[in-house]
């Protein structure tokens, strides 16, 4: 039986794809040549209505012209369909703002379709697992992948609109972060970003992330943001963030009425009673339909440039339906972050591990190819970083180590390694400007 939360995800997925598609089908009746720019396909509809009305118009383009004779070519096959009539026919038309998008519209319904499919493959594997269905939907994966990676059309006049736009109006300045890391992402961390941050076991990626979001907060106001946490709890995660707030070391902060001065316990008091003001919330959940829900639900309540998600580890995020198969999972989990940081036009940050095969290096530095499990994270995401520490520094693992962020793929910006100073009695990253 679906969970509340899974049934009114798929309600509003199925809206959403009605919604689409009759928006495609009035672009059509206002411009037929747009067949002659992209090719879609029937099969695609999960509308009766839609389908045989854009197999009419394949069928004979003239018909755009003549409602009427549209409508009783059309009629016999929808005669069950209540609402279909004349009327239909002209208001659909009437529907449409601007077929400026139609490229769009057409690419999102083919995603859609082929995540359904997928779905379906999914279940199909759930109940009999096979080498068939694995291949089939690995094939379905790098089917969404790269047809996203071509939807651009070439064509400029929506980008000219935008720019001429931009020429009397301010445009989104993102969310700030740290200060060079903006520099590095060309000004801030933008919607549609999916940025990885790499590193091995024990460097520190959480307490990296817990500080990153602290910046967020420091620097840009009335932001929300969702923190997706499966290997800490919200307790532990709260104390990370009091340490880094209050100085104090996090050792304490376990049994404080015992460990802490009455002044101490009056800064934390006030660091807490700071952070209770945040829109910020802490969730366990680790199946990725759970935080697709999530995420589409509070990122939309939100304006635009107020909304993070930070996910702390992608390798512990599940996906049904993979029976094992750790590197499918990973990229279905991957392609799906990507993709609501596009149609949400939000930033998403993601931690991953790194291989065990860097282990056996002489040289740790990271490189992409160490990200573990799967080269789709690394496709998928506009910016990929890697904490690094180098060991042989390191004298006493409670002092300050120096650390680096080295940023080794980014698709809008420069390659770049950043320097910080990490005190992890404090949970502090601070960046460094000397080095």
């Amino acid at each position: 039986m679906a969970k509340t939360g899974d049934t009114s995800l798929m309600i509003e997925q199925q809206l959403e794809r009605f919604k689409i598609e009759a928006e495609i089908v009035s672009c059509v009746l206002n411009d037929v040549r747009l067949l002659d720019t992209k090719t879609v396909d029937p099969l695609w509809f999960s509308s009766k209505t839609y389908a045989t009305i854009l197999k009419a118009v394949l069928k004979d383009k003239t018909l755009v012209d003549n409602l009427f004779e549209l409508h009783e070519m059309t009629k016999a096959e929808l005669i069950h369909e209540k609402q279909y009539d004349l009327l239909f026919l002209v208001n659909l038309k009437s529907q449409v703002i601007t077929t400026a998008n139609f490229s769009y519209l057409v690419t999102r319904l083919h995603v859609i379709d082929l995540r359904q499919i997928l779905e379906e493959k999914k279940q199909e594997h759930t109940i009999a697992p096979n080498k068939k269905t694995e291949e089939d939907m690995l094939s379905i994966l790098s089917l969404i992948s790269n047809i996203q990676k071509h939807e651009e059309s070439g064509d400029l006049a929506q980008t000219f609109d935008e720019l001429d736009y931009e020429l009397s109006h301010d445009v989104s300045e993102g969310l700030k972060t740290f200060g060079r890391l903006d520099t590095v992402l060309g000004g801030s961390l933008y919607g549609g970003v999916f940025m990885i941050i790499g590193a091995r076991p024990s460097v520190g990626k959480s307490a990296f992330a817990v500080n990153f979001m602290d910046k967020v907060f420091q620097r840009n106001e009335n932001v929300r943001i969702d923190l997706f946490s499966a290997e800490m709890d919200k307790k532990e995660v709260v104390r990370r963030i009091i340490s880094l707030k209050t100085g104090i070391n996090s050792y304490a902060l376990k049994n404080m009425n015992k460990r802490l001065t009455k002044q101490e316990k009056e800064i934390v008091s006030a660091a807490l009673n700071e952070y209770k003001q945040k829109d910020l919330k802490i969730h366990s959940e680790t199946n990725i339909k759970d935080i697709v829900r999530i995420i589409k639900q509070r990122a939309r309540e939100v304006k635009k440039d107020k909304y993070l998600a930070v996910i702390d580890y992608i390798g512990l995020i599940r996906s049904e339906g993979f029976a094992n198969n750790k590197r499918l999972e990973l990229e279905d989990v991957s392609r799906e972050l990507k993709v609501l940081t596009t149609e949400l036009y939000i930033p998403i940050v993601a931690l991953t591990q790194l291989s065990r095969n860097i282990e056996s290096r002489q040289d740790k530095r990271p490189v992409l190819s160490d990200i573990r499990e799967s080269g789709a994270i690394e496709q998928d995401a506009n910016v990929v970083a890697f904490l690094y520490q180098d060991e042989k520094k390191i004298q006493n693992q409670n002092q300050k180590r120096e650390m680096e962020l080295i940023v080794m793929k980014n698709r809008e910006g420069s390659l770049m390694t950043l320097h910080f100073d990490f005190y992890p009695q404090k949970m502090l990253f601070d960046e460094n400007f000397s080095r």
